[in-house]
């Protein structure tokens, strides 16, 4: 079980952040957020988050440009990030992004319970 309390969700849906916030209050964990992906690498570069939750497909600046900018500053193998998306990912895709780093992709619309399991809080 997840016993860190700092959660970062960079997300341009706002419904996301709100809904998550809900439940995570429960277990008495911080949750913050960032409307995109520039001003969420911004906030990961400035501070430390127990776990990332990232959009991959987001305007201007897309999760996938974030990791690939974040990758040159940090080691994203050392982050607990997961991606979110909506989108049929290839198989390819898929291993870079988990040869990254990433710990695993979320599959949109998100069932609650098992994001919370998927990242260790239930």
């Amino acid at each position: 079980m997840l016993t860190q309390k700092n959660i970062l969700i960079i997300d341009d849906d706002p419904s996301i952040p709100k809904l998550l916030q809900k439940f995570i209050d429960l277990y008495d964990f911080t949750l913050y957020s960032a409307n995109n992906g520039k001003s969420g690498l911004e906030l990961i570069l400035k501070n430390k988050y127990d776990v990332i939750l990232l959009d991959l497909m987001m305007p201007e600046y897309s999760g996938m440009e974030l990791l690939s900018d974040l990758e040159k500053k940090r080691d994203i193998s050392k982050m607990n990030i997961f991606l979110f998306s909506a989108a049929d990912i290839k198989q390819q895709t898929l291993d870079n992004l988990k040869s990254m780093g990433v710990k695993e992709i979320i599959r949109k619309p998100i069932k609650l319970h098992d994001l919370l399991k998927t990242i260790g809080v239930e």
